[in-house]
């Protein structure tokens, strides 16, 4: 599981306007006698701070703090399963929501797998004491201990977790690439029905490449040596009959042909199929 960012149109508000919104007021109650601009106002969207990006290091070698971008709108958490990639689980909220706080609500415990694979932003005593509860196998990374080094027994966990986490991501990015994912409608109730239908039509997609990779629409191949037994015993037709008792078949079918040798040569034109033609027809007389 994982979450993403998906960016608005920015709002330009006033310092009290923007009061009202973060004390959770709708736009009919900070607009009232404006309703034109109410209905232009998104109330739910967030702003935010996105920290990531590539490493960056300074001459000397340390590393330097990494690039923090605001950005204005809602967050996509989905949930896929780890051997097809189909998305379970989805919510959407606005920006500022914290990632862990959404675990309960992605996390399905429909899929027959048990394990659950995130990242540290996930990773809390109250989500851990709850995947327990489920029976739930928990593989989100582990944090880096405070003011220590990251031990390396523990920064090779958290990579091994990572080379199936990552599966994830590749969602998020099939999608920003495809569909350019950017809410242009104003409310959450919106904003959910559209990464919905994304997330829709990134599963309708989905067993194309499974397709293109042989994960699915094929036929098992039977290993070396039952190739005879699947051929002869172990496999049936659709009738459900063997396949070794389907040369008996013929014993209880006539077949009648005529006892005539054909002429040896090329096909021309008189053996090709008869068609009526003009002089096929009737005389019909009045």
């Amino acid at each position: 599981m994982d979450a993403s960012l998906v960016p608005a149109p920015k709002q330009r508000n006033t310092d009290p306007e923007k009061e009202a919104i973060k004390a959770g007021k709708s736009a009919r109650e900070i607009w009232p006698d404006e309703p034109n601009k109410a209905a232009q106002k998104d109330a739910n969207a967030r702003w935010t701070l996105k920290i990531g990006g590539k490493v960056r290091y300074s001459p000397e070698g340390s590393p330097l703090p990494m690039i923090a971008a605001p950005i204005f709108g809602y967050k996509s958490h989905i949930s896929i399963d780890r051997r097809f990639g189909f998305i379970r689980e989805s919510m959407v909220t606005s920006a500022s929501e914290a990632d862990g706080r959404q675990l309960r609500h992605i996390v399905s415990t429909e899929n027959t797998g048990s394990e659950v694979w995130a990242d540290t932003a996930y990773r809390s005593r109250s989500n851990e004491k709850w995947l327990a509860k489920r029976l739930l196998i928990s593989r989100i990374h582990r944090c880096k201990p405070t003011g220590k080094q990251m031990p390396k027994a523990t920064a090779r966990a958290n990579a091994k977790k990572s080379s199936i986490r990552a599966r994830v991501e590749h969602v998020f990015s099939h999608q920003k690439n495809r569909f350019g994912l950017f809410i242009r409608t104003i409310g959450l109730a919106r904003a959910e029905a559209k990464l919905t239908l994304a997330n829709l039509a990134y599963n309708f997609d989905r067993p194309r490449a499974l397709h293109c990779r042989g994960q699915v629409a094929g036929k098992g191949q039977p290993p070396r040596l039952d190739v005879l037994g699947h051929q002869r015993v172990e496999t049936r037709f659709i009738d459900r009959h063997f396949s070794l008792l389907e040369p008996l078949d013929l014993v209880c079918i006539f077949v009648d042909a005529h006892n005539v040798v054909p002429e040896i040569g090329k096909t021309h034109a008189g053996d090709q199929a008869d068609i009526a033609r003009a002089n096929h027809g009737n005389f019909h007389v009045k």
